[in-house]
């Protein structure tokens, strides 16, 4: 798009950059390569004609995490965020408080922080990213409700951000969170040692997770589930000796998100 200082796209993002890679999102401490691996990409859209450098654009944001035993990495978080409306300060920094609402960009950045780290924690340990998820909460609750913040709030969208975390702190979706420790600490950080039984344990965390989904179907969650995992799904489970196990498990994925039909229909 045309912006009126193409400048100033730059500085944004730098100071993007800067503010999550700078900042102490937990009270660990970690090595440059114990990091989680994500990437934010911002995409502006347009410029707000009546306010100084005010936007509107998307947000694409993922990550990863390294599997136990070998240098596969997989997807832990895709997703892409189509309501991104802020204002931009020229020369300062992004300033980010847990107490008090600073500015839309920041409280965005910094709740899809919260969420790759409350993944990232929950799928080494049982419900171990309940504390990340209530950062999320604290943010989604002082943010105030202004006319470009919609998102933020239990509209008419159920694809916002409020669904989104919803779906992770409800106590009807806590089975969705226990399949995702399962896929992940006892079924795919055991498939270099012992692939069938890795195989084994990921069918059984995707039957956990099926059991919330029939109580509450088409939710943001299995969305955010299939768009990371559909193709990891059929590269481990074409290799399954029983087509069986190869039909429920394309079943259950198609389930969580038709749009992946195509993808899936390898499982044969």
């Amino acid at each position: 798009i045309a912006i009126a200082d193409p400048r100033i796209i730059q500085e944004i993002e730098g100071v993007i950059t800067e503010f999550l890679n700078n900042r102490s999102w937990t009270d660990y401490s970690y090595q440059p390569h114990e990091r989680i691996d994500c990437n934010f990409q911002l995409n502006i859209t347009s410029e707000f004609p009546d306010s100084e450098n005010a936007f509107s654009g998307s947000l694409l944001i993922s990550s990863q995490r390294p599997v136990f035993n070998s240098d596969y990495e997989t997807k832990m978080f895709v997703h892409s965020d189509p309501s991104v409306n802020f204002i931009y300060r020229p020369g300062l920094p992004l300033r980010f408080s847990e107490n008090s609402f600073i500015n839309n960009l920041s409280s965005i950045l910094s709740f899809y922080a919260y969420l790759i780290i409350a993944m990232d924690f929950d799928s080494y340990g049982l419900m171990a990213g309940e504390p990340y998820y209530q950062k999320a909460q604290n943010i989604l609750n002082i943010v105030p409700e202004l006319p470009y913040n919609g998102d933020w709030f239990p509209n008419n969208n159920n694809r916002n951000r409020f669904w989104l975390l919803n779906n992770f702190t409800t106590t009807g979706y806590r089975k969705f969170r226990q399949g995702l420790y399962k896929y992940h600490r006892e079924g795919l950080d055991v498939m270099f040692e012992d692939a069938e039984k890795g195989r084994r344990e990921m069918m059984d965390a995707l039957a956990i997770m099926e059991s919330d989904y029939n109580n509450s179907p088409n939710q943001m969650i299995y969305q955010l589930f299939s768009n990371a995992k559909a193709q990891e799904v059929v590269e481990i489970f074409k290799a399954a000796p029983s087509f069986s196990d190869r039909n429920k498990v394309s079943r259950t994925m198609k389930k969580f998100d038709p749009s992946k039909t195509r993808i899936l229909n390898e499982l044969k």
